[in-house]
C-alpha cells in the first residue's frame, strides 16, 4: 500500500518518474527490475537536474508489477527518490528542473548533462587492459561530449556575474578535451593511462564552482566525486571512473 503525502512534509520516497513496460506475457522479476534500474537511473536528470543539490544519502528505487499483478493488467514502473539508510525519511522536495530553475540554470545544467553521459558510457571492464578498444572509444565519447559542453556554454548569453567564470571552464573543457582526445588515439595502456590520468586531473569538479556560485547553483560536490560530471567536473558518476559533474 502506497500512500500520497505532501513532499513539503516528512515521507519515506518521493516519486520523479513512471512509465508502463510493453505488453505481453510477464518477463519475469530479474527483466522486470533490470528495465526498472536502467529506465529509472535514466530518469532521475530530467526531475533533478543537479546531481550536486541531490543530498549523499539518497539514491534511487523503484516499485514495479508482480507477476501477480502484471496478470491483473498492472505494467507500471514508478521511480523514487528514497534515503539509503533503513527506516530515514525525506523532508522537503528533491525537485530541480525547469519549473523551478532559471534559464541559465537550466542552460548550464544542460551542458553538463552532455558530458555526464558519457562518463556513465565507460566500459564494463575496469582494466584498460581488458578492454583497451572500448576504453579508447569511451575516451573518444568524453572527448566529442567536452567539446559540445564547450561550445553550449559559449553559446548562452550568461549574466553579468557567471560571464568570466564560464569563460574560464569552457576553457578547462577544451584543455580536458586535448588529452581525452589522445587517449582515444593511444597506441597502448601505458599511453592511454597517461593521457587519463592527466584528462582526469583537468576536470576536477571543483573547477566549476565558481560558475556555480554565480548561478546560484549548489557549490558542494557530492562526496567520493573525484573527476568530473558538469565539466571540469561536477555531479556524480556510479561507473567506477572516478569521474562526477
Amino acid at each position: 500500500m502506497v500512500t500520497g503525502v505532501p513532499c513539503s512534509g516528512e515521507h519515506d520516497g518521493e516519486v520523479f518518474a513512471s512509465f508502463r513496460l510493453r505488453d505481453g506475457g510477464y518477463p519475469g522479476d530479474e527483466s522486470v527490475s533490470r528495465t526498472a534500474d536502467e529506465r529509472c537511473y535514466g530518469l532521475r536528470d530530467t526531475y533533478a537536474m543537479d546531481a550536486w543539490a541531490v543530498p549523499d544519502d539518497v539514491d534511487v528505487y523503484y516499485l514495479t508489477p508482480t507477476e501477480r499483478g502484471w496478470r491483473a493488467g498492472d505494467r507500471e514502473v514508478t521511480c523514487v527518490f528514497g534515503n539509503v539508510t533503513e527506516g530515514a525519511n525525506l523532508t522537503g522536495s528533491l525537485r530541480n528542473d525547469a519549473t523551478v530553475l532559471d534559464a541559465d540554470q537550466v542552460a548550464y545544467l544542460r551542458a553538463a548533462h552532455i558530458l555526464n553521459a558519457a562518463v556513465e558510457s565507460a566500459p564494463e571492464a575496469d582494466r584498460v587492459e581488458d578492454d583497451m578498444r572500448g576504453h579508447k572509444a569511451w575516451a573518444g565519447r568524453i572527448s566529442a561530449a567536452l567539446d559540445g559542453q564547450a561550445r553550449s556554454l559559449r553559446g548562452h548569453q550568461w549574466p553579468g556575474a557567471a560571464r568570466k567564470p564560464v569563460t574560464v571552464l569552457a576553457a578547462d573543457l577544451d584543455r580536458a578535451r586535448a588529452e581525452w582526445t589522445k587517449a582515444a588515439r593511444a597506441a597502448d595502456a601505458d599511453a592511454f593511462y597517461r593521457y587519463y590520468d592527466t584528462g582526469l586531473r583537468l576536470l576536477d569538479p571543483r573547477k566549476g564552482v565558481p560558475a556555480r556560485r554565480a548561478l546560484g547553483l549548489e557549490v558542494t560536490p557530492p562526496a567520493g566525486d573525484g573527476g568530473a560530471r558538469d565539466g571540469a567536473g561536477d555531479g556524480g558518476s556510479d561507473d567506477g571512473s572516478g569521474m562526477a559533474v
